[in-house]
């Protein structure tokens, strides 16, 4: 019995101890494995053969639960257009309420503090609402919200 194929299968021997077969190739996927026995026949193999009996009928397979459907391409999208909408009117009153100080340019390698105004060279103007630990922090931009990295060299040491 071959143990790659899981079948009983032609074999080869290779070696042998004290007029035992110890080791064997399978001639159907090559494989060398320890010999194992053919397993036994059991008995009513054995006994002779009667008339075959009508096969039963199947009994019809029970019906799945359906799964529940994954976010159809519309809920998704809309999901984000209500994301982005509450960026946008986070921004905007955050902008109302910033004083008129230019604000800092955005780096990866500057720390910032919540409720900071950055200038992105990508995003412009932005606000951090939120500090990620480690090193990291959400910003709101005038059409979408996006996940920044600062103080990046403390973060490659860790």
């Amino acid at each position: 019995q071959c143990t790659k194929c899981r079948r009983p299968t032609n074999h080869r021997i290779v070696s042998m101890m004290d007029g035992t077969v110890k080791h064997v190739i399978c001639l159907t996927c090559q494989s060398k494995h320890n010999y194992r026995p053919p397993a036994a026949v059991p008995k009513k193999a054995a006994a002779p053969a009667k008339a075959p009996a009508a096969p039963k009928p199947k009994a019809p397979p029970k019906p799945r639960s359906p799964k529940a459907p994954k976010d159809p391409k519309e809920a998704k999208e809309a999901k984000k257009a209500d994301e982005d909408e509450q960026a946008a009117r986070l921004w905007r009153e955050r902008r109302e309420s910033y004083g008129g100080a230019a604000p800092e340019a955005y780096s990866m390698q500057s720390l910032y503090k919540a409720d900071q105004a950055i200038e992105h060279p990508t995003f412009g103007l932005g606000f951090i609402t939120k500090l990620l630990p480690p090193g990291k922090f959400e910003a709101v931009f005038e059409r979408f919200s996006k996940t920044l990295v600062m103080d990046i060299d403390r973060v490659r040491k860790l």
